[in-house]
């Protein structure tokens, strides 16, 4: 379980502990670097709400959870100012909706949190940062450089906050993911692995390099159409899905002309007008386009050869 990444690193004392190993195989997973963690236990995540003056959130809808651990928790739909303890339970709770509402309510307050502290009344308040400065020793901990933690400063500056892209991975209809049950050891409790299969993380990873193409390629929407040219049984419908799950306009999959095709190709009938699809589309195969004439309904054709590993 990824989840026990950071336990397993704190009790056999691996090199850097449970940071350092949660690090690498969050990496590993997603094929992409991990530079950076911040911990931080409750008692840090309620204290440094309340060093800012708390945060402003929108609850998408009422809550009532009777089995929040101390007590019951409850909280209406709507625009909501959350001090430390309401903005963690809200954080915690999960028994009256699931893992994944809780994720993205739990990226909901990281982003109110981050816009707080970058506000005026917080940056120009040397009481706060005092505070903060204070919490960052006592719960929180990161191997953020003091000279990285200022450059981070100046980047948040930066940053659109109607612009910040969120993605949980969940298992819905169109999520990567899917329940372990029958396949992972029945010791290791509830499990989700990808929808791909066990130790298959090609859908996961095509999803995390892409997702700031999400946005471009809905806009886009290209007609893509895949054909399966090899002999591996639903592999246009697998990779079809893939690229459903990351916004791309799938009409079509099925069988091409030949299951003996030994490059993965892809057509273009755009002539480049859907740029940021093609683009990405050339990254997830490793192949580059090829412009062709004509009008066959759609705008993009993806003939998947024996090269393709996914």
């Amino acid at each position: 379980k990824i989840n026990a990444a950071h336990a397993y690193g704190e009790q056999y004392k691996a090199s850097g502990g449970g940071p350092e190993l949660s690090k690498e195989t969050v990496s590993n997973i997603l094929d992409l670097p991990i530079h950076y963690y911040v911990r931080a236990d409750f008692t840090g995540f309620k204290e440094l709400i309340d060093a800012v003056g708390g945060v402003d959130v929108y609850v998408e809808k009422d809550i009532y959870d009777p089995y929040y651990p101390g007590g019951t928790f409850s909280i209406k739909k709507g625009q909501q100012h959350m001090n430390g303890t309401v903005a963690l339970k809200y954080s915690r709770s999960r028994e009256t909706t699931s893992d994944f509402d809780r994720a993205k309510r739990q990226q909901q307050v990281l982003v109110a949190l981050k816009d707080k502290i970058l506000s005026s009344q917080t940056l120009l308040n040397p009481k706060k940062i005092a505070s903060i400065i204070t919490l960052m020793g006592n719960h929180i901990k990161t191997d953020f450089g003091t000279n990285e933690i200022q450059r981070l400063i100046e980047l948040a500056k930066q940053v659109n906050t109607k612009k910040i892209i969120n993605k949980v991975f969940d298992n819905s209809t169109d999520g990567l993911l899917m329940n372990g049950y029958g396949v992972t050891p029945a010791s290791a409790g509830s499990t989700l692995i990808p929808r791909a299969g066990l130790g298959n993380y090609t859908e996961l990873r095509a999803a995390a390099k892409n997702i700031f193409n999400d946005a471009s390629i809905k806009s886009e929407s290209a007609r893509v159409v895949i054909y399966n040219g090899t002999y591996r049984s639903g592999l246009a419908t697998t990779v079809g899905n893939m690229l459903k799950a990351q916004s791309y306009n799938v009409t079509d999959v099925g069988s091409a002309s030949t299951s003996n095709q030994a490059q993965t190709v892809i057509y273009d009938y755009t002539n480049g007008a859907k740029s940021v699809t093609i683009n990405s589309l050339e990254k997830i195969f490793n192949v580059k386009a090829t412009q062709k004439q004509g009008s066959p309904g759609y705008d993009i054709e993806i003939i998947l050869g024996r090269d393709y590993n996914g």
